[in-house]
C-alpha cells in the first residue's frame, strides 16, 4: 500500500491531477492484486519459502524500479504517455507480486486454507493501513518520495533477511 501511495503521490507531481487518475491506479492494482493471487498455482507448482523469499526480492525490485524511475524524472523531461505507461505498469508489477505473496503466504501456512485466509488477509488489512497512514503523514512529508522509497526498500530487503534467516510459516 505504501508503493501505490507514492505511486499516486508521484502521479500528482508529475501530472498535476490525481482525481482521475486514482480510479484507475486502484483498478489495476486490484486486478494485479488478483491476478497473482489467481496465478500463484501456474507460475509455482511447489511454492516453498525460497520461493516466498524470491517473491519478495522481486518486490524489492519492483520498489527500487519505481525510486531509479522517480530520479530519472526528476532530471528529464518525459513524453506524457511514456509516463503515463511506465506508472501504471509499475502499479501492475507490484501489484502482481503482492498477489503472489499473499497467496504463496497462504499455501505455506501450516492451517486450514479459511483460517490462513482469514488471519493473512486480517494481518494485509492491518498492514495495509498502517503503510498509507505512515507514508502519507510521516515518511513523505518528513523524507520526500525518494527517500520514501529508500525506506521501504530498506524494509523490504529487512523482511527477504527475515525471511530467508527464519523460514516459518505457522
Amino acid at each position: 500500500m505504501a508503493v501505490e501511495m507514492v505511486i499516486l503521490l508521484a502521479i500528482q507531481l508529475a501530472f498535476g491531477y490525481v482525481y482521475f487518475y486514482t480510479a484507475i491506479v486502484l483498478t489495476i492494482f486490484m486486478t494485479g492484486l488478483a491476478a497473482g493471487a489467481l496465478g500463484v498455482r501456474r507460475i509455482l507448482q511447489n511454492a516453498g519459502p525460497k520461493h516466498f523469499a524470491a517473491l519478495q526480492v522481486l518486490l524489492a525490485c519492483s520498489v527500487f524500479l519505481l525510486l531509479w524511475w522517480l530520479l530519472l524524472v526528476e532530471s528529464r523531461s518525459m513524453p506524457r504517455i511514456l509516463l503515463h505507461a511506465v506508472f501504471l505498469g509499475l502499479t501492475l508489477m507490484a501489484s502482481c507480486i503482492s498477489g503472489l505473496l499473499f497467496a504463496t503466504a497462504a499455501l505455506l501456512r501450516k492451517q486450514g486454507i479459511s483460517r490462513a485466509a482469514g488471519g493473512l488477509y486480517s494481518a494485509d488489512l492491518a498492514g495495509s493501513a498502517a503503510g498509507a497512514l505512515l507514508t502519507v503523514v510521516l515518511m513523505v512529508p518528513l523524507l520526500g518520495l525518494t527517500g520514501s522509497l529508500f525506506v521501504l526498500l530498506l524494509l523490504n530487503l529487512m523482511a527477504i533477511l527475515n525471511s530467508l534467516i527464519r523460514p516459518s510459516f505457522k
